[in-house]
């Protein structure tokens, strides 16, 4: 991607957004040992902003869900995890990102993580980059979270028959809500993991270098220094996407300000 075809934004969402941006709230929950009620609170904040929504931003809401299909997630290789399937610890990798097919042309949000960057949300200023249809696209957690959330998607990307939602986490050692993609209906979202590094050193002594087309992970490998219920419940539960994606769109707007 050169960046003579990125552009700077100062706010979350491209032209397809609303005309009428969502109040930003005065901070974002603070983490704490309780993760769920952070998440609650988060989403409590994103049906508060809806609950304002014009009929025109209604309307609006999740139109073009069908327009982004989910590839895969992107696994950090030099972190291994386990992951639980059927009642089996399976090997898996740390997801650092998600490869989205775009099914129309549309942009898509370019923030590559900071140099000595302290989380995974811990990014460059957001832009904007043009994406044509049937390219797919390797976004980093904040990248996906900040196209996810932007309301003609409105939490959930459902093209090409594979359906996944936005969900927050929070942690009592980063301050910002982490976006991530949850796969709805059977099978893990880390099937078919795609690992975007490998070794170029040796078993005993590794170094990890980014695949070709991941180049703007590297900063994962680089060392840092040592300072660095009936109706309404199944209702509610299918709002809870638009809820996250309204909470963190006004995140971003207010961290872009």
């Amino acid at each position: 991607m050169a960046l003579s075809n990125v552009k700077n934004v100062t706010t979350a969402a491209p032209a397809a957004a609303p005309t009428t941006a969502p109040e930003a709230p005065a901070a974002a929950p603070k983490a704490g040992k309780k993760g769920n009620g952070n998440a609650e609170n988060f989403r409590n904040l994103g049906a508060s902003l809806r609950a304002k929504m014009t009929e025109e931003e209604k309307t609006l809401e999740g139109s073009k869900s069908d327009k982004v299909a989910f590839v895969c997630t992107l696994g950090d290789p030099s972190r291994p995890q386990k992951r639980r399937s059927n009642g089996q610890d399976k090997p898996s990798l740390q997801v650092v990102g998600y490869a989205l097919k775009i099914l129309e042309d549309m942009e898509v949000p370019y923030a590559p993580l900071k140099q000595g960057f302290t989380s995974m949300v811990d990014c460059e200023p957001i832009q904007w980059k043009p994406a044509k249809a049937g390219e797919t696209v390797y976004l980093n957690n904040l990248e996906t979270g900040t196209l996810i959330s932007q309301p003609q998607f409105a939490g959930s990307f459902t093209g090409e028959g594979t359906s996944v939602s936005l969900s927050i986490k929070f942690s009592s050692d980063r301050p910002d809500p982490l976006p991530i993609l949850q796969k709805n209906g059977e099978g893990s979202i880390k099937e078919n993991m795609m690992p975007i590094a490998e070794n170029k050193g040796t078993e005993t002594a590794k170094r990890w270098e980014a695949k070709e087309g991941f180049e703007k992970f590297s900063v994962l490998w680089v060392k840092k220094s040592a300072g660095s219920r009936g109706s309404a419940a199944a209702r509610k539960k299918n709002d809870a996407p638009k809820d996250l994606a309204a909470a963190f769109a006004a995140f971003m707007n207010k961290k872009n300000a």
